[in-house]
């Protein structure tokens, strides 16, 4: 079981903007810096912040990306479009 940190437990105020540090982002993609910093670089999510010298991402949209990824497809899932459409479901 994992650990809660102190600043998660915290509620938020409302507007209130909370930033990842580096390795929260690494922890929640489960990629290297190396792979993420290449994905900033191409466009592919979103770029860090730098918040006195340190790298830090806003939450939201690294939440907004995750959500924007695609749902992986399961076995049976095609034949049960098809049964779908065919009227056989």
């Amino acid at each position: 079981m994992q650990v809660k940190r102190a600043r998660e437990i915290v509620e938020r105020q409302p507007g209130q903007v909370r930033l990842l540090s580096k390795y929260d982002v690494i922890d929640r993609i489960g990629v290297t810096y190396v792979t993420l910093w290449t994905w900033m670089r191409d466009g592919k999510f979103p770029r860090s912040r730098e918040l006195n010298g340190k790298t830090t991402w806003i939450e939201s949209e690294v939440d907004a990306w995750i959500q924007a990824r695609p749902v992986r497809r399961l076995k049976g899932d095609i034949e049960a479009e098809i049964a779908e459409m065919l009227g056989e479901a």
